[in-house]
């Protein structure tokens, strides 16, 4: 029994141990499989690794060239797969490689092939977002490992940081550029918006954090201006996108803002590019004009985020705060400092009395010298000096661009801070020849965009210099010319006039986008202020504003067909071509369309001609009667004027347009005399609305009539003696509602002693509140004074030397518009109901008068002899003729010829173009009477006898015209002498001869 107890116990254990032994093998045979498994997994990872390597390594190599790019969504594909099996320090090479793949087309417009167009992919689109959600932390990721000491290093941090500022804001994107892409903007900068928070909940600020302390918190710093602008940018972003909520605020204080030294090194390595950054941060939310959607704001204008409300109240001390950017111990240390040290010293090329020959010689040794001290510069160079002026212009331009409410306030403050806008000047005439004509063509050419910084300092300047000449009185400009020199203002023009002109010609202005519009706009609107100037009161020599290679027929067939650079040079710079070049032009303009409205001769000789009955004794009555309601386009043809004399018959008369001339010429004559009260006239005797012409009936009415007459005379060519206030043509010519004009400049041609008390103003030194002057004006209408205030509660606002400037201009406006605005109004709508705007702006203030009245040169005897008409048997060489061509060429002084001029055509100056364009044509015509029962045959009885003839039978009327210069044949002729002595009485009382 024992025995077969120890034999079942043997079994047992050898029961037991083979089974432990079969469970053994089992656990070797699974643990082998497992390790197969393994190894055969890791080796196929590790073979699909290498695939998809290979795969991103082929179809994004260090170099992609831009013809060789594929769809992008074929290379997004590519990037999702390497993106499952990316490892940090086996794959930075290669996602330094995709980052540069991004970059590179971003910029692209065809959104087949730019990255972004993968996000308009509705298949892909969510995909995408979560890609580049991963894309930009892994820029994170390495920001974090990264030294910015060393080389490698700080590529590499440069790279990652342009791919964040790249994905997190949309200013880059090529695709928006489209006009059909327009509708998506909104949408995409949503999504940068969720891209940056994305970034910001898994700690972006302590990356950036982290990166500031590595390169800033070291006795050498390794972070340069352009990472600390985009750490700087990217750190901001994230406020502007939450409306500068507390929390961001609080986290960028203490993440960003903590880091020890930051403002004293942003200061001293970009302090104007931080601040610039900002600045474009705010601006990407200020809008142009108000909708349900955006929100007033007193600093940025309308704003597209709303402002806290108790916001409000701090912001006398924002407004504080931002003054600093432009007050003197910021501008001067900051951009003073910096044009005098880049600044290269010009010799001054005095003008010489010398011979040509020798002044041309001296020229070009002074030209030698200068080019020889100054270096050629490529714009965007880190050598160019106006590189480095333009990274401190991109603050002041940016915030004008932005602080739209204090747009004023910023534009003062540098043009009166320590001289630096003479100190720009300057430095702008250093660059080269012609202040640096080339090197900005050169770069015009090569950036056909305009958005290189280096044109924001040219916009800057110019901005400026608009404002400084808009607000510079005559004394301050051609008197103590400080600091700017008339010649200043003489090479200044010309570069502008030149660099528009090749910049039109060639095509180089990108008009379509924003920064080329400001560019355009900046230059062209100073070198307007600098010659309406001048057309005020000269101060360029002879024929300085013409460009002299242009070829006027050459120009001519170019504008007939349509060549869009010719026509542009025509609207915006007219003043390049000469003036009676322009005149022709007008004149071309007004047949052209007398052509297509078929208001030609022949046209209107078939019967589309108006015929209006006109009474002498109610001439403006029944003028206004008849034409004031006829349509501009019958008004603009041809008008017959049947007169009925004071005996109620019909006159007789031959009319050449003579009588329409002569109905139009009493028309004009009798609404500017000064005692109709509709006009009235200035010291100098120039005309202007009368501020009282509500006392006349329909005196509105009445200034359209009398802007269509004045309009018809100057579209038939017809000059009429009306000497206007070139303030009051200012704003027939539109310049009154441009932003350049200053009501400061023309007031002298209103009122010289209200100029002069308010010019005294301007230049008081003492405390202008002494003299106890209010916002508000008194003035007499009819005996009683009324007071009339500037501005709302003007007259108990005193005025002091802070607000003197704008006292001075409202002072001027009120009297040179707001006292006249509904006569002026009326009269432009008139006048120009009959001539083009477009025409008028051909031509400059003093240019339109001409154009109304003539020219002012001496006459031409010879000239209107070659263009004289004659009839009734008398011809050029007629005896008589001869004498009355003798007298007046030897005979009769300049005023005497003038008032015989007058006497003929109610105009004492010539036609533009001369007596071959007058109209109608100057004609001598032979009249047969008999002798005079009462004094013989002598030339005096012959001129006694012809009133004679008009005292005894009223009803007979010489026919004439205006411009007939009727001469009554008798049988002998005796002497020259009483012809001359006639002649004399005749025009000198304005009798004698007969005038229609």
């Amino acid at each position: 029994m024992f025995k077969q107890e120890s034999q079942k116990d043997a079994f047992l254990e050898q029961t037991k141990a083979a089974r432990e032994e079969r469970a053994l093998a089992n656990k070797r045979e699974k643990a082998a499989v497992k390790i197969q498994s393994a190894i055969r997994g890791w080796l196929q990872r590790q073979k699909y690794s290498r695939m998809i390597l290979d795969e991103f390594d082929a179809e994004i190599p260090s170099e992609i060239k831009a013809d060789e790019l594929k769809k992008a969504v074929d290379y997004y594909k590519v990037v999702s797969r390497f993106l499952t099996i990316w490892k940090l320090e086996r794959d930075r090479a290669r996602f330094e490689r995709l980052c540069s793949y991004l970059l590179a087309t971003i910029e692209l417009e065809n959104a087949k092939i730019s990255y972004v167009g993968v996000a308009l992919n509705k298949d892909y689109s969510i995909a995408w977002i979560k890609q580049t959600k991963h894309v930009l932390w892994i820029c994170c990721e390495y920001l974090d490992t990264l030294r910015p000491e060393v080389s490698a290093d700080y590529k590499s941090i440069l790279l990652f940081l342009h791919t964040l500022v790249t994905f997190t804001s949309t200013k880059t994107w090529g695709i928006l550029k489209a006009k059909n892409m327009e509708p998506l903007v909104a949408g995409l900068n949503q999504l940068c918006a969720n891209l940056m928070g994305h970034l910001f909940m898994r700690g972006f600020y302590l990356t950036l954090k982290s990166l500031l302390l590595k390169g800033l918190s070291r006795s050498k710093i390794s972070l340069k201006g352009i990472p600390l602008l985009a750490i700087m940018t990217l750190a901001t972003r994230p406020l502007i996108s939450a409306g500068l909520s507390d929390k961001l605020v609080a986290m960028f204080l203490i993440h960003i803002l903590s880091v020890p030294a930051l403002i004293l090194h942003l200061n001293q390595l970009a302090p104007e590019s931080v601040i610039t950054s900002l600045l474009s941060s705010c601006q990407a939310y200020v809008v142009s004009k108000q909708s349900n959607l955006t929100h007033w704001h007193p600093v940025l204008g309308w704003f597209s985020q709303r402002m806290d409300a108790g916001v409000q109240e701090c912001l006398g001390h924002v407004k504080t705060q931002l003054y600093l950017l432009w007050s003197q111990p910021m501008v001067s240390p900051l951009l003073g400092s910096l044009l005098d040290e880049v600044t290269i010293p010009v010799i001054d090329n005095q003008p010489l009395q010398s011979s040509n020959f020798l002044k041309r010689a001296i020229d070009a040794r002074i030209n030698r010298v200068n080019t020889a001290k100054q270096p050629r510069y490529k714009i965007g160079s880190p050598d160019c000096p106006l590189t480095k002026v333009a990274k401190v212009c991109a603050l002041y331009f940016t915030a004008l661009n932005t602080l739209n409410q204090l747009r004023l306030d910023i534009l003062t403050g540098l043009c009166y801070q320590d001289s630096v806008l003479y100190r720009l000047w300057k430095f702008l005439e250093s660059l080269g020849p012609n202040c640096g004509l080339k090197l900005f063509m050169d770069s015009l050419a090569d950036n056909t965009k305009n958005c290189s910084p280096e044109f924001n300092t040219l916009i800057l300047f110019c901005e400026c210099m608009t404002h400084y000449v808009t607000i510079l009185d005559d004394i301050e400009m051609y008197e103590q010319q400080n600091p700017f020199k008339l010649t200043d203002f003489v090479t200044m023009s010309n570069f502008l006039n030149q660099f528009l002109y090749k910049g039109i010609l060639n095509n180089l202005f990108d008009m379509k986008g924003t920064s080329g519009n400001n560019l355009f706009h900046g230059l062209h609107t100073l070198l307007m202020v600098l010659y309406r100037r001048d057309s005020r009161r000269s101060y360029c020599p002879a024929n300085h504003w013409l460009i002299k290679e242009i070829r006027m027929s050459s120009f001519v067939n170019d504008l007939d067909k349509g060549k869009k650079t010719t026509q542009l040079l025509l609207a915006k710079m007219p003043h390049i071509i000469p003036h009676t070049e322009r005149v022709q032009l007008f004149r071309k303009f007004v047949a052209n369309e007398k052509t297509v409205l078929g208001l030609t001769e022949s046209a209107c000789a078939a019967g589309t001609s108006t015929l209006v009955t006109i009474h002498r004794s109610r001439i403006v009555e029944d003028g206004y009667r008849q034409l004031a309601l006829l349509p501009p386009q019958a008004l603009k043809g041809v008008i017959r004027v049947r007169f009925i004399n004071e005996q109620g018959l019909d006159e007789a008369g031959i009319d050449q347009d003579g009588v329409f001339k002569e109905f139009l010429e009493e028309t004009i004559k009798r609404v500017f005399d000064p005692s109709l009260n509709l006009f009235k006239a200035t010291s100098e005797e120039r005309l202007y609305p009368s501020p009282t012409s509500h006392m006349q009936d329909n005196h509105l009415q009445l200034f359209e009539f009398v802007g269509r007459m004045l309009g018809k005379a100057v579209y038939e060519g017809i000059v009429v003696d009306v000497p206007f206030a070139s303030f009051f043509l200012s704003q027939v010519l539109g310049q009154t509602q441009e932003a350049l004009y200053s009501c400061i400049d023309e007031l002298p041609s209103l009122d010289r002693e209200l100029y002069r008390s308010l010019t005294y103003i301007k230049h008081l030194e003492t405390d202008v509140g002494d003299l106890e002057l209010t916002f508000s004006t008194d003035h007499d209408v009819m005996g009683r004074v009324v007071t009339h205030e500037l501005v709302p509660g003007g007259r108990l606002l005193p005025v002091n030397n802070h607000n003197k400037i704008n006292y001075i201009h409202l002072m001027a406006h009120f009297r040179m518009h707001v006292q006249i605005k509904d006569q002026t109004a009326a009269f432009i709508r008139g006048f120009r109901s009959i001539i083009n705007l477009d025409w008028l702006s051909l031509f400059s203030t003093p240019e339109l008068q001409r154009l109304i009245s003539g020219d002012n040169v001496p006459l031409d005897m010879a000239d209107l002899r070659r263009h004289t008409q004659y009839y009734g048997g008398f011809h050029d060489s007629h005896r008589v003729v001869l004498w009355l061509w003798d007298i007046l060429q030897k005979d009769f002084t300049e005023e005497e010829r003038r008032l015989f001029l007058k006497f003929v055509t109610s105009c004492s100056k010539p036609p533009l173009l001369g007596f071959a364009h007058l109209e109608p044509p100057f004609s001598i015509r032979c009249v047969e009477v008999g002798d005079d029962e009462d004094t013989g045959d002598t030339i005096g009885s012959v001129i006694r006898g012809f009133f004679t003839i008009r005292k005894r039978d009223p009803q007979h009327r010489l026919p004439t015209s205006s411009t007939c210069f009727n001469l009554l044949k008798l049988p002998n002729y005796q002497r020259k002498g009483t012809l001359r002595d006639k002649l004399r009485y005749a025009i000198s009382s304005n009798t004698g001869f007969e005038l229609s």
